[in-house]
């Protein structure tokens, strides 16, 4: 965790390089994951409550700086498919702990408005470092150790509870900006964290072993099975310019 704050308390000093522009404030929203645990491309019924912290500064019309510190929890149970029945027999859920660190930049366009209310849409890209822990369970018990599970025709891998990790991941999004007086901002925001690496839900798949060839038999939903999982935030922040 110490690294996040000193990552944040950098982003910090490079935003406070334009004072009379600098914004203060909270964000709130959900969090998701996209990986191998799940059938679809994003779970709706595992989004989490997300909250965090900015600062911003806007360098010119067009231009702006971001950094601040976000809780993202992630999260995914088999139980959510027990119409399927695989997923009850596979019987993994997963629990992940995400706290990050970021940096972005905002460009802003469609910019609108009188000249102390403008309002405008932003593309936003940048960095971020997280601290993660995971908790995985196999049929209510926490797995202690690394195991393969043979699912859909495939093998997954799945990592023990390790304690708390740490990586890095690049945030991509679009966003829009209401600003109902000159010192206040309104936000409206999502964007995905993408090169997180493909243990954030805690299992991987490694290799198929299923006869495509046999048409009798019919793959199931598998997952996103993609190098990495992805993760995001969808939501709400309120900014109050301070200088």
């Amino acid at each position: 965790m110490r690294k996040l704050w000193i990552a944040f308390a950098l982003s910090s000093i490079c935003l406070g390089l334009k004072a009379q522009n600098l914004f203060v404030g909270a964000s709130y929203g959900v969090s998701g994951y996209a990986g191998d645990l799940v059938p679809g491309s994003v779970d709706v019924l595992e989004l989490n409550p997300s909250f965090g912290f900015q600062l911003r500064s806007n360098i010119g019309d067009v231009l702006s700086f971001r950094g601040g510190i976000q809780h993202l929890p992630l999260s995914g149970n088999d139980q959510n498919y027990a119409s399927l029945l695989p997923y009850l027999e596979r019987g993994l859920a997963f629990k992940n702990d995400v706290w990050e660190a970021t940096l972005v930049m905002e460009l802003n366009f469609l910019r609108f408005g009188t000249k102390r209310t403008l309002s405008s849409a932003y593309f936003f890209g940048g960095f971020s470092a997280y601290r993660s822990k995971l908790r995985i369970q196999r049929h209510g018990f926490p797995v202690e150790e690394l195991s393969r599970v043979i699912f859909n025709g495939q093998v997954l891998r799945v990592q023990p509870e390790t304690g708390t990790k740490r990586g890095k991941a690049y945030p991509l999004g679009i966003g829009f900006k209401i600003f109902p007086s000159v010192k206040s901002c309104l936000e409206l925001r999502s964007g995905l964290r993408i090169g997180g690496g493909d243990y954030l839900d805690g299992v991987a798949y490694t290799r198929d072993i299923q006869d495509r060839a046999d048409s009798s038999q019919q793959a199931i939903p598998g997952g996103f099975r993609k190098k990495n999982d992805l993760y995001f935030f969808t939501g709400v922040a309120i900014t109050i310019r301070v200088f």
